[in-house]
């Protein structure tokens, strides 16, 4: 967190993502649920789950959400 090595948690989790087996999913809470890190894991070739914010659900969807929703994003 502090220092000259000092590294975000997206990063320090990309690095982690080097040691999954090929094929994995990520399953990740709302502060991963960033382009980055969903770039990060399809350059490793795992899939992602991810939890997203209000706003993030919001901005894919379109609007606000009327009921509860699983959706695949391509």
């Amino acid at each position: 967190m502090y220092g000259a090595n000092a590294q975000s948690e997206q990063a320090l989790a990309a690095a982690g993502m080097d040691q999954l087996p090929p094929g994995a999913v990520v399953v990740a809470d709302r502060n991963f649920g960033v382009f980055s890190m969903d770039w990060e894991a399809a350059q490793r070739d795992h899939g992602v789950v991810v939890r997203l914010t209000q706003a993030r659900a919001y901005k894919l969807v379109g609007g606000p959400i009327a009921q509860a929703l699983d959706a695949a994003v391509v």
